[in-house]
């Protein structure tokens, strides 16, 4: 990954940025995101300088801005991924109009482009194997936004601000490229195929359960938020995507503001601290024990005889059919 020079440095005032028309949330300090119920809605964007706390950082909301951010996690293999769609990534970088936001991360790197005609498409992640290799992040499946953190802001992990790079200005940012656009549509399309078997009328797809999903509050008890888990699972074993199914069950957990309750549970033979972003390091499964006393088979084995316990095994397509969780 070439290093790039900053070219542009930092309006000194957020009201720059508003001026421009892009719509800014809130960063809190030390993190990357905000988590605040209602953050990504349209009327809680900042109206100017003036509605920051002091210490904060500022994110930028795609949806709202007609931006998106094609970010890198892991340059190596998102180069060989990108490169099988005939999207050559260091060109991208090294584009005369490139605008590139460095956090100073190794290996990571985020391009800015403007939408066209102010789309505002699904975010989609790119995993292989287990990891997070590149993101293309605009909106929710719901229509709300995601953000992503501008410069000034501090990286809560480098504890350096963020900088702008690249060959080009933020005020005037390209647009996304035709490849990069029409391979995003091409995988929301296949998020979009009835694949996963609901064992009713109706099959799912990756496209309804995610929707369904932003409907469900992840503050619920440990059994609710264990019974997601169970679902997701399967619905990632019919499908041959097991990562993206955990990686999905962690998303919908991070903005909860609580634990999940009792002792830490086992994953695939890494112990778990009992919090709401469940990651397991090694076979990537969500394999959890089935009780203490061992008596009872793994609820999260899609043959295993306790399949027909799980509260939202048998509720598929409801879940699926209207978003909502209420008590069985």
């Amino acid at each position: 990954m070439t290093a790039f020079q900053t070219v542009q440095s930092h309006p000194a005032s957020v009201d720059a940025y508003i001026r421009h028309g892009w719509s800014l949330v809130p960063i809190p300090p030390n993190t990357k995101g905000p988590r605040t119920p209602g953050w990504n809605f349209r009327e809680n964007a900042l109206q100017s300088q003036a509605d920051l706390s002091s210490g904060f950082g500022i994110g930028l909301a795609h949806a709202y801005s007609g931006t998106m951010a094609l970010d890198i996690d892991n340059w190596i293999i998102a180069a060989s991924l990108l490169d099988q769609h005939g999207i050559d990534l260091q060109s991208l970088y090294n584009a005369p109009d490139a605008v590139v936001i460095n956090s100073g991360k190794p290996g990571h790197g985020k391009l800015l482009y403007a939408m066209p005609f102010g789309a505002a498409l699904p975010s989609k992640k790119i995993i292989h194997s287990g990891i997070t290799i590149y993101e293309l992040r605009c909106a929710t499946a719901g229509g709300l936004t995601v953000q992503d953190v501008l410069p000034p802001s501090i990286h809560p992990e480098t504890r350096q601000p963020y900088h702008w790079a690249g060959s080009g200005h933020w005020t005037r940012l390209p647009i996304i490229p035709q490849a990069l656009l029409d391979l995003w549509n091409a995988m929301l399309s296949q998020d979009k195929e009835r694949t996963i078997s609901t064992e009713g009328a109706v099959d799912a797809s990756w496209d309804e359960i995610r929707s369904a999903l932003e409907h469900i509050s992840p503050d619920v008890s440990r059994d609710e938020w264990i019974n997601v888990g169970m679902a997701l699972h399967w619905a990632g074993t019919q499908t041959d995507q097991l990562d993206q199914a955990l990686q999905l069950w962690d998303e919908w957990s991070m903005p909860s503001a609580s634990t999940p309750l009792g002792a830490a549970s086992s994953v695939s033979g890494t112990v778990l601290k009992p919090t709401r972003r469940l990651r397991s390091k090694s076979e990537r499964c969500f394999i959890l024990p089935s009780s203490t006393d061992g008596s009872d088979p793994c609820p999260m084995r899609p043959s295993c005889s306790a399949r027909s316990r799980c509260q939202l095994w048998n509720r598929w397509t409801w879940w699926t059919a209207c978003a909502l969780s209420r008590p069985r």
